[in-house]
């Protein structure tokens, strides 16, 4: 029961991650589109879609994390999920992008209302500036896909990678994001400030000329071309177009509305909104090319340079049999870990061979089975007898000079032993019969080929003294 339980555990957890790769993609996908569906001038209906969209993966993301949240405090490892497993990148790439983001840009849809209802609700609660801010932020939905890829074995380098990346896009990000946000407080100059005080100027003019000569409907166009509508004490001045064709091209935060004395003005934001989707499409551009110089450069420096010698070295301490040497290259010998790596090729891997030597294990282990056709009607060696290092005795030669002990000078001669009963007495009185002489003559008459030997000088022995050993022989008298 227990086991069908993990086993169904499993299957949720491969579905959910596998579900979130999914999304992960689609998200990215949906970031670029509706970046380029403004610099397309698409028309409303179809980037409302994406608005909706990028709520909807915001928010499911946003649900991810705080799930992965919710186990980590239950298994008491909020610090290991948030710094150790990129708990942060979760959280980076869903909450702010819901709070700042798409969520104000789906309520604001939500919230319902027409072209011109919205203007004045959206300019008192300043939503668009914080959502034209905001979509910067939408880059960091990349860190997501990344933290998904497996790109290497060792688990060493994917982490370091994927941190060394991961800071770089991130502080990218929110140095942007910082300069957009703050830039307009300490005076610097933005796209969005110059347009503002273009806009504010030209009502500011219409009221002057309002109030002195009047201006005629096609003059509005001159002052600003921007310029969509315009209202004086609630009627008509002018219209760039119908309301249903300003539903149809406009959304929120692609006008801006601006009031002075009675004046209602509202501006067309288009050209702004296709200068900051430009920037944002070039932004994740940027980002995308880091990611891949990331995976296809750092990567592989860093598998070479550090995580392939480690994995060298621990092979070579776990097996006895892998001699394998670190490759030190040239431009990184003065590195810590090629440094240590010289020691292992120099040092260690000598000293290895050595004590393998002694130890009788050599670099190839050979086994009695390696050899079945060459003794398959041999005779039954036990293996740990057959393949050892030590010395075999060779038998003695003649032509050559044998060692000699200098304690004695007898010469032993390996005798077989025969299992054959007491020898027969005429043999025995035969052989007590010879006489030295005799000895001498059948010893001068064998064949012995010249040695290099020194002679041997042998003590005179007494007839009393020549003794042969007992012989025992077999009942056929061999």
């Amino acid at each position: 029961m227990a086991g069908r339980e993990k086993k169904m555990r499993s299957k949720v957890a491969s579905f959910f991650e596998g579900f979130i790769v999914i999304a992960i993609l689609l998200v990215l996908v949906q970031t670029f589109m509706e970046d380029f569906g403004i610099l397309a001038d698409w028309q409303w209906e179809t980037r409302r879609i994406l608005v909706f969209t990028g709520f909807a993966f915001d928010l499911i993301f946003t649900v991810e994390f705080l799930t992965r949240l919710f186990y980590a405090i239950y298994n008491r490892k909020v610090g290991d999920y948030l710094f150790f497993r990129r708990g942060w990148v979760d959280f980076v790439a869903s909450v702010p992008l819901l709070m700042l983001n798409s969520g104000p840009a789906a309520l604001t849809l939500i919230a319902g209302g027409t072209f011109l209802g919205l203007g004045g609700f959206l300019n008192v609660l300043k939503v668009v500036k914080a959502i034209r801010i905001a979509r910067i932020l939408r880059l960091l939905r990349v860190l997501k896909i990344f933290k998904q890829i497996k790109y290497a074995e060792s688990v060493m380098a994917q982490r370091h990678v994927a941190k060394v990346t991961s800071i770089c896009i991130s502080v990218f990000i929110f140095s942007l994001f910082a300069v957009s946000l703050f830039a307009p407080a300490i005076g610097l100059p933005t796209i969005d400030n110059e347009y503002e005080k273009k806009h504010i100027k030209a009502v500011e003019e219409v009221v002057r000329r309002l109030g002195t000569e009047g201006i005629a409907p096609a003059e509005y166009s001159s002052i600003d071309s921007d310029f969509l509508i315009l209202k004086y004490n609630g009627q008509n001045l002018f219209s760039k177009m119908e309301n249903g064709d300003f539903e149809k091209y406009f959304g929120p935060g692609e006008y801006r509305y601006v009031v002075r004395e009675g004046v209602e003005a509202y501006f067309d934001l288009h050209t702004f909104q296709k200068y900051q989707a430009k920037d944002n499409l070039i932004y994740f551009a940027i980002i995308v090319i880091l990611v891949i110089v990331f995976l296809i450069y750092y990567s592989p420096h860093f598998a070479i340079t550090v995580s392939d010698p480690i994995h060298v070295m621990r092979k070579g301490f776990e097996e006895s049999s892998y001699n394998l040497e670190v490759r030190v290259p040239p431009h990184y010998a003065e590195d810590d870990i090629f440094v240590l790596a010289g020691l292992y090729n120099k040092v260690y891997l000598p000293m290895k061979d050595r004590s393998a030597a002694e130890d009788g294990t050599g670099m190839v282990d050979m086994q009695l089975d390696d050899f079945n056709d060459l003794f398959e009607e041999g005779a039954d060696i036990p293996e740990e007898e057959m393949f050892t290092d030590t010395e075999v005795e060779t038998p003695p030669s003649f032509d050559t000079e044998e060692p000699r002990s200098d304690e004695s000078e007898e010469i032993d001669f390996d005798i077989p032993e025969f299992d054959a009963g007491p020898p027969e007495e005429p043999v025995l009185q035969e052989m007590s019969e010879l006489d030295e002489e005799t000895l001498e003559t059948e010893v001068s008459d064998l064949d012995v080929p010249d040695s290099d030997a020194p002679d041997i000088d042998l003590p005179d022995l007494d007839e009393d003294d020549f003794e042969l050993p007992d012989l025992e022989m077999d009942e056929e008298g061999k």
